[in-house]
């Protein structure tokens, strides 16, 4: 069929009128392979796998079958970004997931998959449950594989032993060689052909892949071998096809197996939400697919059971598991009231929920959006290595005739299989190979802490930072008002007593003072409510007025207790008490400060707008190197690009997107708003501060594991080339060596799966 279209593209359709058998012309081939893939046009099918941003502009996940190395990965994004309206093209190495952002105005989806069929490789929509199938036929696919070279291996090698070893007359000789052909063809036929079906991918592309010369090795080392036979002259090297293919195969399923396993944290997130959901429907409950849900629906989540959405608990009580978005593994008590999100598991209690975000946008959803957008962008040293690996493909390929020439003259009957040997050993798969298997590894690590990284440099640069600024509220601090004290002044009164009274006024306000009295909600009931703007709440509970606000408003000149936020519950003429509320620190925040001054090294630094006053009194707790308060947006942008070193910046508010995005590395907090996290590298999914250095220790780990892949890679080479090129290798060993180097680039990167103590 590629020579069919290669007629049709030097306009030669004349060639069709005198063949005597019809065949399928390329226009046919066309028009049969895109109605074959119409229905993904569909509007309503599109709707199950389809982000779309606005009307003409969508982006979509596709898993891909077919995919063999870093060669098939650089042939897919080059080739579909040659396409108009295609703006974005990333496979994914590790989960053979491709994230493709499309202007659907200039070309349809159908197309996509047309022309991924036209590089011989076959395109469906991203399910989780599909992609555990194909992993699964995949790998049956290479144990029949490697099961069939393996058995034609030992057979082989027993006939090879038998012509060396024995003597015996040239009739049975004869015999065994017939004998060891007929058990090579199914190795070579069979078990070697995806190494030439991605071969012939990467010559129809011009790109040279790994896959290139693996192919010719296989091919020179076989054809030789049965014009031996046929002939009766000669030597046959049946025992080297299938001892490379074999060997060759069983490196390959390795990497697999051990990518696979890194894969699965990546696929994880996909599974949490149920495919359908229990709604309440004028007192039934009905089940409903999860993604038909709505804002304002009410559904029931029985114990075991997940959330299909975010939203608010208004009925009953019970313990969420959270541990697979933050990484906390107890339980968290929720009641009326209290948020609860998508993925989330109900672990006891029968609860009802009013949904506040649709499945599309809940908040599971924007973190798979953020997983894919941080898999899709490749760091600066991943595209060298891709780049690189294709000249040393080209570098070796001239090696080897070289070699071979050389030896030519040298020796000419081991000339032959020096080359070949020198074809296969320096194959470039591990210098490929070192950067995206660390990369996952250590982004799997950090997911199962609660943080994700949302962008492709994410991880290289945060191991780069020297300087670390927190916003202080809602990062340093709880971001809430909460009771710090409570000061009786009467004898009747007693701390409950105060406490349930503020909070049964409290309820009626807005106010984010409001919040701290929360937890004291009683039954009492206050009427005659009446707000005052800022100043304070007052109403009646039975027949006494209260009033609770600020001391000014309630007793002008009274003096306050002592500095902070003090409020001041009285009734008529009487001063019931003092209570002390305050934005307070979370728990470990000064663990994670001194854990990143102490154990990373880094300056750690605090920007907020509050007055000065506040901020030395949260300073003379945390120690922080460098503060600076009263700040607006605009000067903490200023005095991030001040500091000359590269910097890290963690925060959570809307006033922190700018912040955030002029930093070199961000992170934003869970609490933190849809479009602060959207601006942030990384996400924070438990607000536990001090997982950040552990972060930083990881990232710097990663780096060093992939400096220590690429050595490998070079070392490896350096030293098996002028093995190879002086005859000291032959083919087997070559294709066992190329295939230790790979495995021990995957092996070393699974060391960054171990949880990181600081």
């Amino acid at each position: 069929m590629a020579a069919a279209l290669a007629i049709a593209g030097c306009g030669l359709d004349q060639f069709y009128k005198f063949r005597e058998n019809a065949s399928e012309n390329p226009e046919t081939f066309r028009r049969r392979h895109t109605s074959q893939y119409k229905s993904y046009d569909d509007p309503d099918i599109q709707d199950d796998f389809v982000d779309r941003t606005d009307p003409t502009h969508a982006s979509f996940t596709l898993a891909i079958e077919g995919i063999s190395c870093a060669a098939c990965v650089w042939l897919i994004e080059k080739r579909l970004l040659q396409l108009e309206g295609i703006h974005q093209a990333n496979l994914n190495l590790t989960n053979h997931q491709l994230r493709i952002e499309i202007d659907l105005t200039a070309r349809k989806l159908s197309q996509v998959f047309v022309e991924l069929h036209h590089l011989g490789y076959r395109g469906k929509p991203y399910q989780p449950s599909q992609q555990v199938s194909i992993i699964d036929r995949t790998q049956k696919d290479f144990l029949v594989r490697i099961g069939i070279a393996g058995i034609g291996m030992m057979q082989v090698m027993m006939n090879t032993f038998a012509i060396y070893l024995g003597q015996i007359d040239w009739q049975f000789e004869n015999l065994l060689r017939w004998t060891s052909l007929i058990l090579t063809l199914p190795v070579f036929f069979y078990s070697a052909f995806p190494f030439y079906q991605a071969a012939l991918r990467d010559l129809k592309s011009r790109h040279l892949g790994m896959d290139v010369p693996v192919s010719l090795a296989i091919i020179l080392a076989f054809v030789p071998s049965v014009w031996a036979t046929f002939t009766q002259t000669g030597e046959t090297y049946y025992e080297s096809v299938t001892m490379f293919t074999f060997f060759l195969l069983l490196g390959r399923f390795l990497e697999f197996r051990a990518r696979q396993h890194l894969a699965v944290s990546s696929n994880s997130i996909d599974d949490l939400v149920p495919a359908t959901a229990h709604v309440v429907k004028e007192d039934q409950l009905l089940e409903i697919p999860s993604k038909k849900l709505t804002v304002n629906d009410i559904i029931e989540i029985l114990p075991g059971e997940s959330a299909p959405a975010d939203g608010s608990i208004i009925s009953g009580q019970a313990a969420i598991d959270e541990s697979m978005i933050t990484g906390e593994f107890d339980p968290v008590h929720k009641q009326p009231g209290d948020h609860i999100l998508a993925g989330s598991t109900n672990t006891e209690g029968v609860i009802r929920v009013q949904v506040s975000h649709a499945p599309s946008s809940s908040s599971i959803s924007l973190m798979v959006r953020l997983l894919n957008r941080m898999e899709a962008e490749k760091p600066r040293i991943a595209e060298i290595a891709d780049q690189g690996a294709s000249t040393f493909v080209l570098v070796i390929l001239a090696l080897s005739i070289f070699t071979g020439i050389g030896w030519y003259f040298v020796d000419s009957e081991r000339a032959f299989w020096i080359a070949l040997s020198v074809l296969v050993v320096t194959c470039p798969c591990a210098l490929s190979l070192a950067t995206p298997v660390a990369l996952t590894a250590s982004s799997a690590n950090l997911r199962t802490e609660g943080i994700i990284a949302t962008r492709g440099h994410a991880l290289p640069a945060l191991a780069g930072v020297s300087e670390v600024v927190f916003d202080k509220t809602g990062t340093l601090t709880n971001g809430q008002f909460d009771v710090v004290q409570v000061k009786s002044l009467s004898n009747q009164w007693n701390e409950h007593q105060i406490l349930i009274t503020c909070a049964a006024l409290e309820a009626h306000s807005e106010h984010p003072v409001a919040v701290a009295f929360k937890p004291f909600i009683g039954s009492l009931q206050v009427r005659n409510i009446s707000v005052h703007t800022s100043e304070g709440i007052e109403g009646f509970v039975d027949s006494h007025q209260y009033r609770l606000g600020k001391p000014e408003w309630i007793r002008p000149g009274i003096t306050r207790p002592g500095n902070g936020h003090w409020l001041l519950l009285s009734s008529a003429d009487t001063d019931i008490a003092w209570i002390e509320v305050a934005d307070q620190l979370r728990p470990d925040a000064m663990m994670a400060v001194q854990a990143l001054k102490q154990k990373t090294l880094l300056t750690t630094h605090m920007l907020t707008g509050d007055r000065t006053e506040r901020a030395r009194q949260i300073n003379d707790v945390l120690r922080l190197d460098h503060v600076a308060a009263e700040q607006s947006p605009h000067t903490k942008v200023q005095y991030i690009e001040a500091i000359e070193h590269p910097v890290l910046m963690i925060g959570d508010g809307l006033n922190d997107t700018l912040s955030l995005s002029r930093a070199d590395v961000s992170i934003a907090m869970a609490s933190a708003t849809e479009l602060t996290k959207q601006t942030a590298d990384i996400l924070l999914l438990n607000n536990q501060l001090a997982k950040i250095p552990m972060a930083i220790i990881l990232a710097r780990k990663t780096q060093r594991i992939i400096r220590q892949n690429l050595a490998w890679g070079l070392i490896y080479n350096l030293i098996a080339l002028p093995l190879a090129m002086t005859g000291l290798i032959s083919p087997w060993m070559a294709a066992v060596g190329m295939s230790f180097s790979s495995l021990l680039v995957v092996l070393n990167a699974l060391r960054l799966t171990r949880k990181v103590q600081i």
